[in-house]
């Protein structure tokens, strides 16, 4: 509990200080994101070039997780987040990634969040289906793959470090 007190404490020390710097300054140590990872909508995001199945993408995702932090393959809820994940495609080479939509019998992101953004490529949808396991390409749409063991880059995704709660 006095971890969380006190990280709470130096978490709003930061942002008052980084707020009082010039534009794009970080008080060291004060970042929401661990190194390597990049901050949007108040979440951290790690790019991986590293192709691997969808299962074994997830479960490294899922291998960076933090207590009250969990990571899981990037979810998109809106088309804010979309259009970030578009933007930095080019770290991983403008190549088809591995987002953490799954379309079992209850279609769902891995994270638990609710589908209320959804881009998939004309004749796509969110309804369950025998190729359960979903991309994203270069041009920001969503699609099926045939085989949930084909490898691909993708991001992994977690809560940033200190929150307001």
């Amino acid at each position: 509990m006095a971890t969380f007190q006190t990280c709470s404490v130096l978490f709003t020390i930061c942002l008052v200080i980084s707020r009082t710097m010039d534009h794009g300054s970080m008080v060291l140590g004060c970042a929401p994101c661990n190194t390597g990872w990049i901050e949007f909508g108040n979440r951290c995001h790690l790019f991986v070039k590293k192709q691997k199945s969808f299962q074994d993408a997830e479960a490294y995702c899922q291998g960076l997780s933090r207590p009250g932090r969990p990571a899981h393959l990037m979810s998109i809820n809106s088309e804010e987040e979309n259009n970030f994940l578009m933007k930095y495609t080019s770290v991983i080479g403008q190549r088809r990634l591995w987002i953490g939509y799954f379309k079992s019998a209850t279609p769902k992101w891995l994270d638990g969040s609710q589908d209320s953004y959804v881009n998939w490529f004309p004749g796509e949808s969110n309804v369950a289906s025998s190729t359960p396991c979903v991309n994203m390409a270069p041009s920001g749409r969503w699609r099926d793959v045939q085989s949930c063991d084909t490898i691909f880059p993708f991001v992994c995704e977690m809560p940033y470090r200190f929150t307001s709660k």
